[in-house]
């Protein structure tokens, strides 16, 4: 009982700086490839949106496993 507390505390404790990490992370990939799309017209700036949503899906698997 005590181990799953422990376990338990340690994932939420986890989770906060994950989750403003992500969020960073997120803002700084969205500034960049909004400058990098508007000088690269021909790109489509959907292939920006599926990349983030990737990376997104990649750090939620991260942060369910416990």
């Amino acid at each position: 009982e005590m181990e799953e507390k422990l376990s338990q505390q340690s994932h939420t404790e986890i989770k906060a700086p994950v989750s403003r990490l992500s969020t960073n992370l997120q803002s700084n990939f969205r500034q960049r490839h909004d400058h990098f799309d508007s000088k690269h017209t021909h790109l489509a700036p959907a292939s920006t949106l599926y990349t983030l949503h990737c990376f997104q899906v990649t750090l939620a698997a991260h942060t369910c496993v416990r």
